[in-house]
């Protein structure tokens, strides 16, 4: 009976030991598209950042981690392959929001100025495929406002 409880705690130990340093290589895989970034290697942090979102459809990452790599996302889409970049930070975006949106917004609220844009990108981006319809009856009431101003008669 000792040994069969020492066995499960045991087992739960390394169970936890293991989801700790999957933590960590995604936090140090996260830490080095960073440092690729800093250094315009994009095409380094391309990489990393899709190794990254290829584990099991992000489903190892947590709230942080999710919002990290959506702002890496966002950065990279602004030297290439644009849509891919932004459909992935929109991914981890909804999926950090949705899963825990207090942690998530704490995290894209501490961020430095310049990094900011991309979470109004991503917000505004998230809105408009949340809400198509309301967004074409708001540009068609903007339209006619707009030919209404400008009459000639």
């Amino acid at each position: 009976m000792k040994l069969h409880f020492l066995h499960i705690v045991l087992s739960l130990f390394i169970t936890l030991l293991a989801g700790s340093c999957s933590d960590d290589r995604i936090g140090e895989s996260l830490d080095s598209a960073d440092s690729a970034m800093d250094n315009n290697d994009f095409d380094m942090a391309q990489k990393i950042c899709n190794s990254v979102s290829d584990r099991d459809s992000l489903a190892d990452l947590n709230t942080v981690q999710l919002c990290r790599l959506s702002i890496l996302y966002m950065q990279l889409a602004e030297h290439g392959d644009e849509d891919v970049n932004v459909a992935w930070a929109m991914k981890c975006y909804h999926k950090a929001m949705s899963e825990q949106s207090d942690s998530a917004q704490a995290y894209y609220g501490s961020l430095p100025v310049e990094r900011v844009k991309f979470v109004h990108m991503m917000s505004s981006l998230n809105r408009s495929l949340a809400s198509p319809r309301d967004l074409f009856i708001e540009e068609m009431t903007d339209s006619v406002e707009y030919l209404d101003v400008h009459k000639d008669y």
